[in-house]
């Protein structure tokens, strides 16, 4: 018991005592640049919703209880997956899409939801990623401006009051449920 008292001090000595950041300066927003490619994930619910409204059976755990299956009340049918290159000029043009139903996939003539109206006036396009309490947790919105400068006064006012700063054509939300991921960083 002696020798147990000090090695556990020691080792709790010993350790990371670097703060847990909820946002990171590199991961609260992306800047978009020509020849990148968006992947927009949009679930297909029964319901026509873009989210769950949550479990209707509580969530099965394996025996180190780890999720392994979640019954959506039959609302989730699947998800669909498309693709935007941003252009020179940032203009973001449709590439593909397809939907992917148990495992099938399936060409979509054009996505499901349209998230990106920007005005043609725009050469700054911004993808910000507003946390809450995690990663998971988050509001995204699509900003564009005809300048740098604008962009970070108009970023700036979002972080401030994102309930009423984001206004079209300049901010417009993601809809809650649809994912926006830059594929190529």
């Amino acid at each position: 018991m002696r020798l147990l008292l000090p090695v556990l001090l020691l080792l709790t000595g010993c350790a990371n005592r670097t703060p847990l950041l909820v946002t990171s300066p590199s991961r609260e927003y992306f800047d978009l640049q020509p020849g990148q490619t968006l992947r927009v994930i949009t679930p297909l619910l029964r319901s026509g919703g873009l989210q769950l409204a949550g479990p209707s059976a509580p969530t099965r755990r394996s025996e180190a209880g780890l999720p392994i299956t979640v019954d959506s009340g039959g609302d989730f049918l699947g998800y669909e997956e498309s693709f935007y290159t941003v252009s020179p000029g940032l203009r973001i043009i449709f590439s593909r899409a397809e939907s992917v139903i148990e495992g099938v996939r399936t060409p979509q003539p054009h996505p499901r939801v349209a998230i990106f109206r920007l005005s043609r006036r725009a050469r700054h396009v911004r993808l910000l990623y507003l946390l809450r309490s995690s990663q998971a947790d988050h509001n995204m919105a699509i900003l564009a401006a005809p300048d740098a400068e604008t962009l970070e006064r108009l970023t700036a006012a979002i972080r401030a009051n994102p309930a009423t700063a984001c206004q079209a054509p300049r901010c417009t939300w993601v809809p809650a449920g649809i994912a926006v991921r830059p594929l190529n960083m």
